[in-house]
């Protein structure tokens, strides 16, 4: 019996020779050429393509120069036909998806008039653009943070407002918005803030009548102040902390609802209210080195302390010649150069009346002084040497005249006595001053 042995070879197949899955031929004859047949999907050629080694003239395995966001496809119409998927028509052609008006194409999503484009979102015409939030002709002029924005936007333009009234409070942190301001307010239905160093001039204030609210004054670079038409201020008056200013004005303030504070004003040397009758709140001048002689001429009456503190430069009271009433406290320390303190028309103070460290001084003359309601407190005035007040007749708590070495005794003691024991609701403190 003979051994039949018969020799199969395997198929052919498509790129089993060198070149076959480019040469354009159906080598294994199954009706699919080159990258079209799966056994070349390795080929280096039939890797997926990019624009510059497919030339378009490939078959339908090579991704024409044109996909989705293309212009125009395979640089023909594709193995499809001109009007199906992927043709001048459709998917990925001139008119659709990826195409000059689609998505991604120039008129779409992504193309120069939609979303990303010159048009669209992050366009030249939209969000993120040249006429939107953040480009250059948006919100506030064009745009928030843009050149021409929001801090272009004149603020006193737009407020419901009565006739020249401005509703509500204003800053000011540079002199920007001044002259606007005065263009069509001159009250003030709130609080005034002008502070920061931006600030060295407030002359485009010059409009300003009435603030209803506070008054503040704050760390500016101001050198000279005047408010030359404001009448009245419904708050307080805080002027605080300015290291340059020199001279602080207002002509024609009479009312004053709150109190009047000058804290900390190293330079200034002069402040000026000739026509301000009453101060509804306290009166501080404190740590004003320069300051000299307050012109508080008409003032009548502090319903609240009188606090004098370290003004070191300070020559005289005399200038506080018509006031007669201080609701709260009077309390004058380290005054400087001041000989003598004298208030001719005081007659009532409603709580404590002390005056100490005043080095300077030789005289204290109160002659209207009629009642204190707390305690009354002469105390370590260096240079003391007489007192006058002939009128004193009721101290609410203790009396105390002590440690003025150059004042009599007996001096102390006999204004003591004029006020009688019986007239004093405290203790009655007469001790190391002068001898005699």
């Amino acid at each position: 019996m003979g051994l039949l042995v018969v020799a199969c070879s395997s198929p052919q197949r498509e790129g089993d020779e060198p070149g076959e899955c480019s040469d354009g031929a159906d080598n294994d004859l199954n009706g699919l050429f080159d990258c079209q047949d799966p056994v070349c999907a390795g080929a280096p050629n039939c890797a997926i393509p990019d624009e510059d080694l497919c030339d378009c003239d490939c078959d339908e395995s090579c991704p024409d120069n044109d996909p989705s966001g293309d212009d125009d496809d395979s640089s023909a119409d594709d193995t499809a036909d001109d009007d199906d998927t992927g043709d001048d028509d459709d998917t990925g052609d001139d008119d659709d998806t990826g195409d000059d008006d689609d998505l991604g194409d120039d008129d779409d999503t992504g193309d120069d008039d939609d979303t990303g484009d010159d048009d669209d979102t992050g366009d030249h015409d939209d969000t993120g653009d040249d006429d939107d939030i953040g480009d250059d002709d948006d919100s506030g002029a064009d745009d928030s943070g843009d050149d021409d924005d929001s801090a272009e936007v004149d603020p006193f333009g737009d407020n419901d407002s009565a006739q020249g009234v401005w509703l509500g409070d204003v800053t000011f942190t540079s002199t920007t918005w001044m002259a606007s301001f005065c263009d069509g307010y001159d009250t003030i239905d709130g609080d005034l803030i002008v502070s920061g160093s931006a600030v060295n001039d407030v002359s485009d204030l010059s409009c300003l009548v009435a603030v209803v609210g506070d008054f503040q004054i704050v760390s500016t670079s101001l050198f000279v102040v005047e408010f030359p038409a404001l009448v009245s201020v419904g708050g307080d008056v805080d002027i605080d902390s300015n290291q340059y200013m020199q001279d602080l004005e207002f002509p024609v303030l009479s009312t004053l609802s709150g109190g009047l504070s000058l804290y900390f004003n190293p330079q200034l040397e002069r402040l000026a209210a000739p026509v301000l009758t009453d101060v509804g709140g306290a009166l501080w001048l404190y740590y004003n080195q320069e300051l000299h002689a307050p012109e508080l001429t008409s003032l009548v009456s502090v319903g609240g302390d009188f606090y004098s503190y370290q003004n070191f430069a300070l020559t005289s009271y005399d200038l506080f010649a018509s006031l007669t009433s201080i609701g709260g406290n009077l309390y004058f320390a380290f005054s400087g150069t001041a000989q003598q303190i004298f208030m001719p028309a005081l007659t009532t103070v409603g709580l404590a009346f002390e005056l100490s460290h005043n080095s300077e001084s030789l005289l204290f003359s109160f002659p209207s002084l009629d009642s204190v309601g707390d305690d009354f407190i002469l105390r370590t005035n260096d240079n003391l040497t007489t007192l006058s007040f002939p009128s004193l007749s009721a101290v609410g708590e203790n009396f105390v005249i002590t440690s003025n070495p150059m004042l009599s005794n007996s001096d102390a003691e006999d204004l003591r006595d004029a006020v009688g024991l019986q007239n004093i609701g405290g203790v009655a403190t007469v001790d190391y001053n002068g001898t005699g």
